[in-house]
């Protein structure tokens, strides 16, 4: 099995199917309130040895997944995109 580290899905219903496991979002702070739904986002994977580790981390959406590959891309991206920087900050506040 190739080993990567991020993968790009399409949240539905508050969840991602990767490499054929089911991950929704963990409910102990905030109960997920639909937001992300139909979004796509990049998902950071973590691995022990061959094996993919039971959870995933949201890194952020697709569009700066892509513009953060080019320093030049990325700071453009930053300046027109500001509000798309920390997706896991909700209402300004950060879940943990």
């Amino acid at each position: 099995m190739q080993k990567r580290n991020f993968v790009i899905r399409t949240i539905r219903n508050g969840q991602v199917k990767i490499n054929g496991r089911i991950f929704r979002a963990d409910n102990l702070w905030m109960e997920y309130d639909g937001r992300l739904d139909g979004m796509r986002y990049a998902f950071g994977l973590y691995w022990e040895g061959d094996t993919m580790l039971e959870f995933v981390g949201l890194w952020g959406s697709e569009e700066a997944y892509q513009a953060a590959s080019d320093e030049g891309t990325w700071e453009k991206y930053c300046g027109e995109h500001p509000q798309d920087l920390e997706p896991e900050v909700v209402d300004g506040y950060y879940r943990d």
